[in-house]
């Protein structure tokens, strides 16, 4: 059993994060990690503003060497059911930026999703096979969509 916190409420997600974390979100909205050392302890949480269930966690890409995308090894998105958007910084325990979709949660329900940050241009996109969306990742501004 892992340990969660009381306000956690249900497992509504998992996903690994390369070797080094397990995260997990729950009917409450929050997000908590573990670290996958020899401890399996919690590492951190973030509760949500909203309290929603979390209906995806996503891993984040960013752009790497001559044009391909590298997995974050720290970084997972946050995708709920009101259609917000949190990348959450797991070895530093704190979240980067919160966004909403303009279609609201169908863009991550029903096509598959990926999200990409450029930390250079501090812009984040989440597109599926159909568009792609861009917002600023400092204000959470939305700065459209292409199909």
């Amino acid at each position: 059993d892992l340990a969660l916190p009381s306000s956690f409420g249900e497992v509504e997600c998992l996903t690994a994060l390369g070797p080094r974390y397990l995260a997990a979100a729950g009917s409450r909205g929050a997000v908590c990690w573990w670290a996958l050392d020899d401890t399996w302890l919690l590492s951190g949480g973030l509760p949500s503003q909203y309290a929603v269930p979390v209906v995806h966690l996503v891993r984040v890409w960013s752009p790497g060497a001559h044009g391909s995308l590298t997995p974050e090894p720290a970084l997972v998105a946050a995708l709920d059911e009101l259609g917000k958007c949190r990348l959450i910084d797991l070895q530093a325990g704190e979240l980067l930026c919160c966004f909403q979709s303009q279609s609201g949660p169908a863009l991550w329900l029903d096509e598959p999703v990926r999200v990409t940050i450029d930390r250079l241009s501090r812009y984040v996109t989440v597109a599926t096979p159909s568009q792609a969306s861009t917002w600023d990742a400092s204000s959470g501004g939305f700065e459209g969509t292409v199909s």
